[in-house]
C-alpha cells in the first residue's frame, strides 16, 4: 500500500459520506490540516486514529487500508456465481450504515431527553399526590439533573466534547451529593466523606484522561500507572471513611487491594512490551 492509494481512498470515502475535511477532523478531534495532508499523500493517519476513522467512514480498518477507492465509494458488482453459503457485506452496505449513524444518534438523544422529562414529571406528580409536597422526588430530580449536566456536552457535541462532560461532571457532583445528604441522612457526612472522596475521584478521572488521551505514552504503561494510583486512591477513601466512623484503619483490605493492583500493573506492562515486540 502506497501513500497515494490511501490518500485517494480516504478522500473517496469522506465524500461518499457527505463530509467536509473540517467535519471529519472535528469528529476525530484533530485539525482539518491533518486530514488535508492525508488526502494529499503527505502523511499517514496515526495508528490510534485508524479505528475511529474507519468507523466514521463506514468501513473496516482492513477495507480502509486494503480496498480501492472505487470499491469503497460504489456498490460492488455481483459475481456470476452466487455464494449463498458465504454471505458478504459489501462496502456500499457499510457506507449505508455509516450514513444512518447520525439519524440513530438523533433518535438516541431524543429518547434520552424524553425519558428524563417523563421521569421528572412522573415522580413529581406521584410525590405531590402522596405527600402534598416534594420529598423523595427531590433525590430523583437531583440525580437526573446530575446525569443531564454531565452527559449533555457529549450528546449535543459528540465524543470530542468528552472533556467538557468530564468538567461538568467534576463540578456537578458536589451539589448533587450535598442535596442527597440533605434529603437522606443529614449528619455531616458530605463534608467529612463525600466532598473529599468526590474531589479525589475528579482528580483521578482527569489524570486518566490526560494520560490516555493527551499524552503519547504507551497505553499499556499508562493503564499500569493508573492502576497503581487506584490503589493509593482506595487507601485514601478507606482512611477517610474510617476516620469519620471512628473505626480502625482497614490495613488488611488495603494491603490486599494494593497487591492486586501491583500484579495487574505488572501484567499490563508485560503485555504491552510483548505486543510491542510483535
Amino acid at each position: 500500500m502506497n501513500q497515494g492509494e490511501l490518500a485517494g481512498r480516504i478522500m473517496a470515502l469522506r465524500r461518499a459520506n457527505g463530509l467536509t475535511q473540517k467535519q471529519l477532523a472535528d469528529k476525530l478531534n484533530i485539525t482539518d490540516k491533518a486530514v488535508s495532508k492525508w488526502e494529499r499523500g503527505l502523511s499517514y493517519p496515526d495508528i490510534t486514529v485508524l479505528l475511529p476513522l474507519s468507523e466514521i467512514l463506514g468501513v473496516t480498518v482492513n477495507d480502509l487500508l486494503g480496498g480501492t477507492a472505487e470499491e469503497m465509494a460504489a456498490p460492488e458488482k455481483k459475481d456470476d456465481e452466487p455464494k449463498p453459503d458465504k454471505p458478504h457485506v459489501t462496502s456500499a452496505a457499510r457506507l449505508s450504515v455509516g450514513r444512518a449513524m447520525p439519524f440513530v444518534m438523533r433518535v438516541v438523544r431524543t429518547g434520552f431527553w424524553v425519558i428524563c422529562l417523563l421521569a421528572v414529571l412522573t415522580c413529581g406528580v406521584v410525590d405531590l399526590a402522596i405527600s402534598g409536597t416534594f420529598t423523595w422526588s427531590v433525590i430523583v430530580f437531583a440525580s437526573i439533573g446530575f446525569v443531564v449536566v454531565t452527559f449533555a456536552p457529549v450528546f449535543l457535541g459528540g465524543v470530542r466534547r468528552f472533556p467538557m462532560s468530564l468538567l461538568t461532571g467534576s463540578v456537578a457532583v458536589f451539589p448533587f451529593l450535598y442535596i442527597i445528604e440533605r434529603c437522606t441522612l443529614p449528619g455531616g457526612w458530605f463534608g467529612a466523606i463525600a466532598f473529599p472522596c468526590a474531589a479525589l475521584g475528579a482528580v483521578y478521572s482527569w489524570a486518566a484522561y490526560f494520560l490516555l488521551c493527551r499524552t503519547r505514552m504507551n497505553r499499556w504503561n499508562a493503564s499500569a500507572i493508573l492502576v497503581i494510583v487506584l490503589a493509593a486512591f482506595s487507601a485514601a477513601v478507606n482512611g477517610i471513611s474510617a476516620s469519620f466512623m471512628a473505626e480502625r484503619f482497614p490495613w488488611e483490605s488495603v494491603v490486599l487491594s494494593s497487591v492486586a493492583c501491583i500484579c495487574i500493573a505488572v501484567f499490563l506492562v508485560l503485555r504491552g512490551h510483548r505486543l510491542k515486540k510483535k
